[in-house]
């Protein structure tokens, strides 16, 4: 018999609809906001739109691929069944693009719920992260 003991490796943070749809990046150089329909409804298209900026407010037009793309986007239900890893609506050129400040991704959500969606993009060879809250009807 083996006998472990310590802490977990991550604590469980609960999913809460916030209703924030502007934030800023992790390095505080950014703000990132999210444009969603009015209202997400499951088993249908939906058109979401990240736009970013610098923290002034200054839109950021020279964001740079990212891993050949505009920017990614992953969504994750609340109860982590879901996993939708979504592209831009917009293909690219992975060398000589740049772009912004809004980067759209056209997605689906297969149940009504609590999901979690994160947006990454590139400026200037920094990585950009925001995630929000989503609730889908």
């Amino acid at each position: 018999m083996i006998k472990v003991s310590g802490y977990p490796v991550h604590k469980y943070i609960p999913l809460v609809y916030d209703r924030k749809y502007i934030k800023e990046s992790l390095d505080r150089k950014y703000r990132i906001s999210l444009k969603l329909p009015e209202k997400l409804v499951s088993r249908a298209d939906a058109d979401i739109a990240f736009n970013v900026s610098d923290v002034a407010g200054n839109p950021v037009t020279d964001l740079e691929p990212l891993m050949g793309a505009g920017g990614h986007s992953v969504i994750i239900s609340r109860d982590i069944k879901e996993f939708l890893h979504v592209h831009p609506s917009e293909e690219v050129d992975p060398i000589s693009w740049r772009g912004g400040p809004a980067i759209s991704f056209k997605t689906g959500f297969p149940k009504p719920g609590l999901y979690k969606t994160w947006g990454q993009f590139q400026h200037e060879g920094r990585i950009i992260i925001a995630d929000f809250s989503l609730e889908v009807i």
